[in-house]
């Protein structure tokens, strides 16, 4: 009986952490995914502030002088907007990641849980046979 009550609290151990690691990884998920997503707002009105203060700089200067300055700037807030999106899809990848890693984790859980019962009956009947052989014993 000892076996098998060892053995189910090993099951329910194994379980209760694998919930806790299965749940903890989806935190980090939502919070790698928020972090993202306030990141991005965050750049995206850096740059539509940055454009408001390029058209409010060309409507003051001379053409020539605008035309030099609103090119630079353009093209500081194209490196920019790439920048923000290489840093968005490297987030996307990573949660991406996270989230296989999630599932691989819920997969081996599952195969571990198995193997887990699977011993639990096998225990279960080895102490059948072993409380059945001794009825014999003790009948004979």
């Amino acid at each position: 009986v000892s076996d098998v009550a060892r053995g189910e609290a090993a099951v329910r151990t194994a379980n209760a952490a694998l919930r806790n690691d299965v749940e903890r990884l989806e935190a980090r998920l939502g919070s790698l995914a928020a972090s993202a997503t306030a990141s991005v707002a965050r750049r995206r009105g850096a740059l539509d502030e940055a454009r408001g203060q390029l058209d409010a700089l060309v409507a003051r200067v001379s053409v020539d002088r605008a035309a030099a300055r609103a090119r630079a700037t353009l093209d500081n807030v194209g490196d920019a907007e790439a920048a923000t999106r290489e840093r968005g899809e490297a987030l996307t990848a990573s949660e991406a990641a996270v989230r296989a890693s999630v599932h691989e984790a819920r997969r081996a859980a599952a195969g571990e849980l198995e193997l887990l019962e699977a011993h639990r009956e096998q225990t279960r009947v080895q102490y059948r046979a072993r409380k059945g052989d001794a009825v014999d014993e003790l009948v004979a």
